[in-house]
């Protein structure tokens, strides 16, 4: 549907001018979820963590030696993150899963708020309204104490669009009670009961450096690596989620259908294997045709790397030269969606992702990305409302 006689300006002046994220983009065009896809999502995005929250898959994890940080065991508050699901005519498809904090998390709440003002009672079932009061709850279970909290940020390039978001993350959260401050993760210095910075003494750490730009840059982070190997208990969440959520899950998912729980979700869950799972390539193409693939390094993230039905020629360089970091999962086409951008131009989506933000296994809020032009074109955020 297209909005036109709404307000929509209310709607990006909260989102937008409101917390100061003006490098975010986003549609008032809604993602409409059926209520029975959106309970069984919520049934199935638990069931497959607590898949990962066993031993079986902790020591898989250990075995591959792709994971560089120390680990430390996760406890139920560690899975934190979300899962992000391809639309497609035959239903939600599993792309990823980021066990840690995730972009945009503290605008998942204003993002339900605006989408209630902007469409009033035209429909029944909003989310996301109580979606930080949720997260509020894990972190409180997580970090026990009323010591002032450090929120650990990377200081890269790549973050630099992300520094309103984080300012808007720490002011909410301080809305709701708790005592926390944006700090560069290469800043601080490690004291025996947390650490200092610019002469603020912080007790307890919420991490929103991405797992894997911190292992992959840990001569940069230095001071962030001592002060989780000498207080790993004092994070939420545990970095250790970025080993559990690398797309080596996607073939463990896709080889554990004999599971008694499957049945919540094998249908969401898509073919996947391993690069290193085949002597040749002459073998990895008896499983799987060059239209049939998508190729992922097993650490990305912002779809760095990612090849969509790919080349013979890239396919054989891939494997060469990537072998031990590479997968394969199985392609589908997502569904299109008819969409606004701020400037009121009408596009058409190449793809669309449902997100199911969750804390502590359990979902709390929801997000639609509509992707405009190619698989990793411009991502608009969209609301999620639920229909019947």
């Amino acid at each position: 549907m297209i909005a036109t006689n709404l307000r929509t300006d209310l709607f990006y002046d909260q989102l937008v001018r409101e917390s100061g994220c003006s490098e975010y983009l986003f549609t008032t065009n809604p993602l409409l979820v059926p209520n029975g896809l959106f309970q069984r999502l919520n049934k199935a995005v638990p069931a497959m963590l607590d898949l990962l929250d066993g031993e079986d898959y902790w020591n898989y994890c250990l075995q591959q030696q792709q994971w560089s940080l120390k680990p430390h065991p996760m406890k139920l508050t560690d899975f934190t993150g979300c899962a992000d699901f391809l639309v497609t005519s035959e239903g939600a498809k599993l792309i990823e899963m980021n066990i840690n904090l995730p972009g945009k998390i503290g605008l998942i709440q204003t993002l339900g708020e605006a989408t209630k003002q902007l469409f009033g009672e035209e429909y029944n079932h909003y989310t996301n309204l109580n979606a930080l009061e949720e997260l509020l709850t894990t972190i409180r279970e997580a970090l026990p104490t009323e010591v002032p909290i450090a929120i650990l940020v990377s200081h890269l390039p790549a973050s630099d669009k992300h520094q309103a978001h984080y300012r808007y993350f720490a002011d909410e959260l301080n809305r709701l009670g708790l005592n926390t401050t944006v700090v560069p993760a290469r800043e601080v210095t490690v004291t025996p009961t947390g650490c200092n910075w610019k002469d603020l003494e912080f007790g307890a750490f919420i991490n929103l450096v991405i797992p894997f730009v911190w292992e992959g840059n840990q001569a940069v982070f230095q001071p962030l690596n001592t002060l989780w190997e000498q207080h790993p208990d004092l994070f939420f969440p545990n970095p250790t989620g970025g080993m559990f959520g690398t797309k080596e899950l996607l073939h463990y998912l896709d080889a554990q259908r004999h599971q008694p729980n499957a049945k919540l979700w094998n249908d969401f869950v898509l073919r996947a294997n391993l690069f290193s799972d085949f002597d040749s390539v002459d073998a990895l193409l008896e499983a799987y045709q060059p239209h049939e693939m998508v190729l992922k390094p097993l650490k990305d993230y912002d779809t760095k790397g990612v090849y969509v039905q790919p080349d013979l020629t890239l396919i054989e360089q891939l494997f060469a030269e990537r072998k031990a970091d590479y997968m394969v999962q199985e392609f589908t086409s997502s569904v299109q969606l008819p969409f606004e951008n701020e400037a009121g131009e009408r596009l058409l989506s190449h793809s669309l992702i449902y997100r199911v933000f969750f804390a502590s296994k359990q979902p709390i809020a929801y997000q639609g990305y509509v992707v405009h032009g190619e698989f990793n074109g411009t991502y608009y955020s969209a609301p999620v409302i639920v229909v019947d």
